[in-house]
C-alpha cells in the first residue's frame, strides 16, 4: 500500500546514509525503474517505525514524492525483531558493511537473550562469520573500522589487527596494509611478533616482472607483491630512490 512519506518515523542503526546508494535510486527513479516496497511496522500515534528501506525512503523524499510503497507489519515489533527483519533484508547486499552487521546482531542477542551459537542459528549464517564479525566490532579501532567501511583495508587485515589491544599499533600496520606493502601473510608474521609468537623467517623470492630481475626479502603475499614490484620497477627505472619505506627489502635488482 502507499503511505506518506511524512507519517514514516526513522530509527535505525546505521551510522548515515550513504550517498551513493541514494543517488543510484534517485537515478533508477528518474528512469522510470520500479523499487522494491519498504517495510514498515504497524500506525502507532500516527506514524509508521521504519524497518527497512532508509535509502528508499531518503531518495523519496529529495524527488519530491509525498508517498512510497510500503508493506506493513499489523503488529509492533521489538527492536530485536526489527534487526533480524534489516538484517535478512541487506545480507546479500554489497554495501552491507561489517559493522552494521555486527551492530544489529548485538541488538538481537541483547533482545532475545541468546549467544552466538543461537544467533548464528537465528540468521542463518555461520557461528565464525559471527564470532570474527564481533571481534572487530569491539576490539578494532573505529577510524580502522571507518577505513574498512569505505574500502581502504580489507576485512581479512581488519580481522587479523583486531588480535592487537594496542590501537595506536593496529593503526600503524592498518596503513602498512593500506599503502600496499603488507599483504595478508606478511601482516600475520608482524602480528605474532607483536604477540610474541616465535615466527619462522622467511626465505628470499624471486620474481621476473615486466623484464627485471628481482630477488626479495618480505611477507607479502604473491599479489600484493607483484602489484607493489610494478610501481617500484618504474620508479627504478626513473633513477627514482627507493628505500626499505618503499616497501619490501630488495636483495638484489637486474635488468
Amino acid at each position: 500500500m502507499q503511505i506518506p512519506t511524512a507519517q514514516i518515523s526513522v530509527k535505525s542503526s546505521r551510522e548515515s546514509l550513504r550517498e551513493k546508494t541514494v543517488q543510484a535510486i534517485m537515478a533508477a527513479q528518474g528512469r522510470g525503474d520500479p523499487t522494491p516496497n519498504i517495510k514498515v511496522g504497524k500506525l502507532t500515534d500516527g506514524l509508521y517505525p521504519l524497518i527497512f528501506g532508509e535509502h528508499r525512503l531518503e531518495a523519496f523524499k529529495r524527488l519530491g514524492k509525498t508517498h512510497i510503497e510500503a508493506d506493513v507489519v499489523d503488529r509492533p515489533l521489538t527492536d530485536a525483531e526489527v534487526a533480524v527483519e534489516r538484517f535478512r533484508e541487506n545480507h546479500d547486499r554489497s554495501d552491507f558493511s561489517p559493522r552494521e552487521q555486527a551492530n544489529l546482531i548485538l541488538t538481537i542477542m541483547r533482545g532475545e537473550g541468546i549467544d552466538q551459537a543461537a544467533i548464528a542459528e537465528r540468521l542463518k549464517i555461520s557461528p565464525t562469520k559471527v564470532a570474527k564479525l564481533l571481534k572487530v566490532f569491539k576490539r578494532l579501532a573505529a577510524d580502522l573500522q571507518e577505513a574498512q567501511e569505505a574500502g581502504k583495508l580489507g576485512f581479512a587485515e581488519a580481522y587479523e589487527l583486531s588480535a592487537l589491544d594496542d590501537h595506536n599499533k593496529q593503526r600503524e600496520l592498518a596503513a602498512l596494509c593500506i599503502k600496499g606493502v603488507l599483504g595478508r601473510e606478511g601482516l600475520k608474521k608482524k602480528l605474532k611478533v607483536e604477540l610474541g609468537e616465535r615466527v619462522r623467517k622467511s626465505k628470499p623470492q624471486k620474481f621476473d616482472v615486466e623484464g627485471v630481475s628481482l630477488t626479495v626479502d618480505g611477507d607479502m603475499d604473491a599479489q600484493t607483491l607483484i602489484e607493489k614490484l610494478k610501481e617500484l620497477i618504474r620508479r627504478f627505472r626513473k633513477g627514482d630512490k627507493i628505500d626499505d619505506e618503499d616497501g619490501p627489502l630488495f636483495l638484489g635488482v637486474s635488468a
